[in-house]
């Protein structure tokens, strides 16, 4: 019964992470390090039936219910603090990348490679913010 809340839980902050913009749910489940597990039910949900289905359906149930409960959260403060919320967006995002990094990028040449991806996305969010690509009804 542990091992099935603490997947509930788990998937709960995977569904979350699916719905905030740039964050991904696969990002949160690296972060929590359930997702190797993950991708092994998967891979085996027909080998290994009643031990997958154990892992994916509390992680699946509590992602939907995460995903949910925060979609609700976030229409709310998006209608209420427009501005306050996106700066909270770019907060989490950092945040995360920032985590995956440290958990997954070993040596100068990923590091680069990393803020190189970093750079770049802002430079294209910069880019995109020009009058000329926002004005989309002419």
């Amino acid at each position: 019964m542990k091992i099935t809340a603490k997947n509930f839980f788990n998937g709960f902050f995977v569904g979350i992470g699916a719905v905030i913009p740039g964050v991904s749910g696969g990002t949160i489940a690296m972060i929590i390090g359930i997702f190797d597990d993950t991708i092994e039910a998967t891979a085996n949900l027909f080998k290994h039936i009643r031990k997958s289905l154990l892992l994916l359906l509390p992680v699946a149930l509590g992602a939907g219910i995460g995903a949910f409960a925060l979609s609700i959260l976030l229409d709310i403060l998006n209608n209420k603090f427009p501005t306050s919320t996106k700066i909270i967006y770019c907060t989490i995002s950092l945040i995360s990348a920032i985590l995956f990094a440290k958990l997954n990028l070993k040596g100068k040449k990923h590091i680069f490679s990393f803020l190189f991806g970093v750079i770049s996305a802002l430079f294209i969010s910069i880019l995109l913010r020009q009058p000329i690509f926002l004005n989309l009804e002419h």
